[in-house]
């Protein structure tokens, strides 16, 4: 049945158009082709990439932001641990995301908070206080 509604509809395609199927999808692939290579050349003519000054230093926005935060907000991995993906952040933990959570599992950092089936976090206050009983050692 749907081999015979597609038949059907290739038919009527070529009668009102004079073209194939099959004509038609290859010349709007071409189409979409070009205008995708048209948009990728005016992409890159705009394109001017922003090195920094050598002598410039790096916003430490992460650890700002953790300290003005509230005792009862939430704070999640990306804003606890330093990232390759940003290596010029500081973050408030002096460890990698791994060794957070091998923290975590033998007890010896905070329990984390599942928010939802994929967000899980901390209090921020149960860092702070972890943070200053690691000061206090």
């Amino acid at each position: 049945m749907v081999g015979r509604c597609i038949c059907r509809a290739q038919k009527n395609a070529e009668l009102r158009t004079g073209k194939t199927l099959v004509e038609k999808m290859r010349a709007k692939a071409t189409r979409g082709l070009i205008e995708r290579l048209d948009m990728s050349s005016k992409r890159k003519e705009s394109y001017t990439p922003v090195t920094p000054e050598p002598n410039q230093a790096s916003p430490t926005v992460v650890a700002l932001v953790f300290e003005q935060l509230p005792n009862g907000a939430y704070v999640r991995e990306a804003q606890l641990v330093q990232s390759p993906s940003r290596p010029n952040s500081q973050a408030p933990l002096p460890f990698s995301a791994p060794t957070l959570w091998r923290k975590v599992k033998a007890g010896t950092f905070p329990k984390s908070i599942k928010l939802s089936a994929r967000v899980t976090a901390w209090k921020v206050e149960h860092v702070r206080n972890w943070l200053a009983e690691q000061e206090a050692l």
